[in-house]
């Protein structure tokens, strides 16, 4: 019964913010009506962590100031999506009383771990405050957070906003909202500025810690190429891409570093948060993430131009087949070419797509939108936020990542999905073994050599080997716990991974390190990137 009124009480709390939204605003924060009748916000944990921040904040301390909650976890692509719009609405309302906060919720085991948070706080640019929100285990085994309890919050992302008298104002779930929220601060503002009720001052944003440019900052996805002595390297949290030969001596850079959307020459363009790499006749294309597009470089000229997308997400679910620099597109992770096609990892809307090179018109290729597993035909299938491809005979592998799967699509008839490994959206772990009974966390990277996959296991900070044929896996190298920078084998969130000879070529994100795996001994060594 206790369970059963907590439950009350918190969908009480949800209802009354979505009836203020109803009631309007006019009504509500009128000087001359009696208080708003919002619930109050439950204060913070007082034993819990918080990052990015000297002094944690209380409720009780923010009053007279409008505070915004996001609920988030970093593994999830709808919270990133939020990222940069909660960072532009700080930046609009930096010299008024207005405070962002974050509370992290983790998904997954390794997400509750601070210097991970810390790890992905850096790697998103996040300058306000966040609270790792402690966790406590379900009788079903489950794990929630006490703020995201006491909220009543049930899916990432969820904002919630707070007058300056301490109370919710009303609460909004996923995405997409942003502008509505920009909205309602600024009547708050307006109406408690008009009661002689608002704080002085605005917040002071964290400073951002930045790599310098003669290194790697959170490198995503990889592409080796042998033959042309060439390694290319997604240096994301740099916005560009670094070419090197395979001793690591930097050839080229293209992009200035700035995030941006411009194409041009190689110093000049700008990327944003770039991902995914293939190789097709004399160019390199990139999953420009940041700018959910697909963008072009000549390797001879380093030219940068735009095949697909117009710079910013589709505003439509899931997004509509187009061409070109006309269409929209959502957060593509991952690349592979083939005859004269590109495959697409299209993680915000959990398809598959396909790009025709010549044309550049694109089209969903596998998934219906819908996040979850589902096997079957291509056109009814199901993923959710595949972020990494690879090609292997008829065949493509998908690193399925927030299903902790490894799912195959027949390219060709009869076009069937099947998962080769691994559980659920809440089945993970780190398990040897055979198809259902493998279990995985949030794996991002895949790679094809000699009927093997290696998958990069990001969340157990491994590489593992696959048999598609027997629908087995084995872990590989690493040790199941984050390494440290200094440490060849001890890998931190390895994002992407390429094969090159008889070399296997591992992004390590968090340690802002490129390193090789010998296939024939499994010896590992960190491959030393010079840059001129």
């Amino acid at each position: 019964m206790r369970d059963f009124l907590r439950s009350a009480r918190q969908w009480a709390v949800v209802m009354a913010c979505l009836t203020a939204g109803v009631l309007g605003l006019e009504r509500l924060l009128d000087a001359r009506e009696t208080r708003p009748l919002f619930p109050p916000a439950p204060e913070f944990p007082e034993e819990a962590t918080w990052l990015n921040t000297d002094a944690p904040p209380t409720l009780v301390s923010l009053r007279g100031r409008v505070v915004l909650l996001d609920f988030w976890t970093f593994c999830c692509i709808n919270c990133l999506h939020t990222l940069p719009g909660l960072a532009e609405m700080e930046e609009t309302f930096r010299d008024e009383p207005v405070t962002v906060l974050g509370v992290h919720c983790a998904k997954f085991a390794n997400e509750a771990q601070p210097e991970q948070v810390r790890a992905a706080i850096a790697r998103h640019g996040i300058r306000h405050p966040v609270l790792l929100d402690p966790l406590e285990e379900l009788p079903t085994g489950r794990i929630r957070g006490r703020t995201w309890d006491a909220y009543g919050v049930r899916t990432w992302p969820t904002l919630v906003l707070i007058d300056p008298e301490g109370r919710i104002h009303r609460a909004y779930a996923g995405e997409g909202h942003l502008e509505e929220i920009g909205e309602r601060i600024r009547a708050l503002l307006d109406a408690y500025r008009e009661r002689g009720t608002l704080a002085e001052g605005g917040a002071s944003p964290a400073r951002l810690e930045e790599r310098p440019a003669d290194t790697l900052a959170f490198p995503g996805k990889i592409l080796a190429e042998a033959a042309a002595n060439r390694l290319y390297i997604a240096d994301t949290g740099h916005h560009r891409v670094v070419a090197c030969d395979l001793t690591g001596r930097v050839v080229a850079v293209y992009g200035s570093g700035e995030a941006g959307m411009r194409d041009g020459a190689a110093r000049t363009a700008q990327l944003r948060s770039p991902q995914g790499l293939a190789r097709h006749d004399r160019f390199l294309y990139v999953a420009d993430t940041g700018n959910h597009a697909i963008r072009r470089i000549e390797i001879a000229t380093g030219e940068v131009s735009t095949l697909c997308g117009t710079g910013g997400k589709a505003d439509h679910y899931p997004p509509r087949a187009g061409t070109g620099t006309a269409m929209s597109l959502n957060s593509p992770w991952d690349l592979v070419a083939r005859e004269g096609r590109l495959y697409v990892a299209m993680a915000g809307s959990h398809q598959i797509w396909r790009v025709e090179i010549v044309s550049a018109s694109a089209t969903p290729f596998a998934g219906t939108g819908e996040e979850e597993r589902r096997d079957g035909v291509r056109e009814r299938a199901c993923f959710a936020q595949p972020s990494g491809l690879a090609l292997l005979g008829e065949h493509l592998y998908v690193a399925d990542s927030e299903i902790s799967c490894v799912r195959r699509v027949d390219i060709e008839a009869p076009g069937a999905v099947v998962t080769v490994v691994g559980g659920d959206l809440f089945e993970y772990g780190d398990r040897d073994g055979k198809r259902n009974a493998v279990r995985l966390q949030h794996p991002l990277g895949i790679a094809a050599r000699e009927g093997v996959l290696y998958l990069a296991d990001t969340y157990n900070h491994r590489i593992k080997t696959i048999d598609p044929a027997q629908q087995s896996c084995t872990a590989y190298v690493g040790s199941g716990e984050p390494g440290a920078s200094d440490d060849p084998a001890g890998f931190n969130e390895p994002g992407g991974v390429s094969v090159s000879g008889d070399t296997l070529y591992v992004a390590d994100t968090n340690n802002h390190a490129i390193r090789a795996v010998d296939l024939r001994t499994g010896a590992v060594r960190t491959l030393a990137i010079t840059f001129p």
